[in-house]
């Protein structure tokens, strides 16, 4: 998870890498910092 700091506060940005194809798999970008930002990027 990457915290970065924008104009209306800090975003939270995750990004989920599938390890062997190198492609991103899943990903979240919002104002919550929490585990359900987490399972957000796997769907």
């Amino acid at each position: 998870m990457t915290k970065v700091m924008t104009r209306n506060g800090w975003a939270y940005v995750v990004l989920v890498l599938d390890w062997y194809s190198k492609k991103v798999v899943g990903h979240y970008c919002g104002e919550q910092s929490s585990s359900l930002a987490l399972a957000g990027g796997v769907k």
